[in-house]
Parts: C-alpha cells; structure tokens; sequence
C-alpha cells in the first residue's frame, strides 16, 4: 500500500476506518489508511495484477488494483487510479497506481470524509480477510 506505517483514517462523519467498524446494515470488509490525493500506492504483496475495477457501479471515476497473490488471496487497493495493467508481476512496494481523492465524493456541506485508500483481502471462499492479520511476504 502506500506505506503500512501510516495512520488509519480516523473516524470522521462517515465512520471508522477499521477493520469490521460498523456501516448501517453491514460492517467494514477492509482497512482504510489515511493518505494525500496523488501518492503512490505501493502494492503490499508479490502476485500478479488480475483486476482493474471500479468500487462505484454508478460511478467510474473511482478505481481499484487487485492483485493476488501465490497463496491465491486477492488483495483489493481501492481509490487508486492503476498505473499497472492486468497481468503484470509485482513485487511487494512496487508502485501500482497514484491515490484519488475520495473524499471528493464524499464531502457535502454537512459531512466530510478523510482521504484514504481501502485496503481488502478476499480468500478462495469470497471471505474477508483482516489485513492486519496478514503476514504479506515479499
């Protein structure tokens, strides 16, 4: 990701950004690190770029990475505009797109969101994983 020393993004009038915080009827399938529009997004495995997709069915500007890795986990950086394509190989910190601002989506006269990018990792069951219990290898 950009860099797992970085802060999660903290609560604000959206929510939390922790793993399993609460969404209304549904709860949170990732972890959301706080970050500046236009940074690096850093791939936190080794794997290969299998999707490039869109968080937003009604919304196209917002993009996610995929990448799985050997184990066949696939871990999800979302509000990241892809500087990859599908297929290519990765190695744990190379760069995979640039952050966008989300919180552009989000901010009205009454609510604001912290910028962040939504880090999630599925298994071979479409589970949730919590990335935080995750050793990710090199």
């Amino acid at each position: 990701m950009i860099n797992v020393t970085l802060s999660k993004r903290q609560t604000d009038d959206f929510g939390s950004g922790y793993f399993g915080a609460g969404r209304g009827s549904r709860t949170h399938n990732g972890i959301d690190y706080a970050c500046f529009a236009g940074s690096t997004v850093l791939s936190p495995v080794r794997g290969v770029v299998t999707i490039l997709g869109y968080p937003y069915a009604d919304d196209f500007d917002y993009r996610y990475v995929q990448v799985t890795d050997n184990d066949g986990l696939r871990h999800r950086i979302f509000y990241c505009l892809p500087s990859c394509s599908v297929g290519d190989v990765v190695c744990k910190g190379d760069g995979i797109g640039e952050a966008q601002d989300i919180s552009a989506r989000y901010d009205t006269e009454d609510k604001k969101m912290n910028n962040h990018i939504h880090y999630e990792i599925l298994d071979s069951t479409n589970s949730y994983l919590n990335p935080e219990d995750i050793t990710h290898g090199t």
